[in-house]
């Protein structure tokens, strides 16, 4: 994998740009990849509540909320995805950093050896369950205006990243990630 850092250390947010060796269909997967290193992160400083708000913003209760944004693109050197997470000024951004890396490794790994033939999240999908706080949760589904739509329990996430909810009338509904974001039911 080929990465560069584009931003110092001490600054409120880290910035990557990623250039795994995985067909280019799975560089979408890239921004819950990182969120998963995040949470490594997070946990190794002692942030045991850390989690994922999907499909992959980041709270603890030290520091809320990291959002984490994605774009893509191809230059000379071929396909890449950009990663922006806004930290707070208290977060130690090395180990940050450092731990998405490791997770984007070990990620590209797994999908040369065939283990995300699936998806693209396919062989992460247990932990993304285990590190997403809302699984198993009532969320109300809205649009990107912020305007709810529909409600239910999170069920599942597939190896795409779509979120599974069902209904209270048990009837399932399936979202991607650019359709809509979750919330939590007050």
């Amino acid at each position: 994998m080929d990465a560069q850092d584009a931003l110092p250390e001490e600054a409120a947010h880290i910035s990557l740009t990623l250039r795994p060796s995985v067909p280019m269909h799975y560089l979408q997967a890239l921004p819950w990849i990182a969120a998963l290193g995040l949470v490594d992160a997070l946990n190794a400083q002692g942030e045991a509540d850390a989690g994922i708000l999907w499909p992959h913003d980041v709270q603890s209760a030290r520091f809320g909320r990291l959002r984490l944004r994605s774009h893509g693109g191809c230059d000379e050197r071929g396909m890449y995805v950009s990663l922006r997470v806004d930290a707070s000024q208290d977060l130690r951004l090395g180990p940050l950093r450092d731990q998405v890396l490791a997770r984007v490794g070990l990620w590209e790994r797994a999908v040369a050896s065939g283990r995300s033939a699936a998806g693209p999240l396919a062989a992460v999908l247990s932990d993304y369950f285990d590190a997403c706080v809302l699984m198993g949760h009532q969320v109300q589904a809205c649009y990107p205006n912020g305007k709810p739509f529909d409600q239910g329990e999170l069920a599942g996430v597939d190896a795409w990243g779509r979120a599974t909810l069902r209904r209270a009338d048990g009837s399932l509904f399936e979202v991607a990630p650019e359709q809509a974001t979750l919330e939590a039911v007050l």
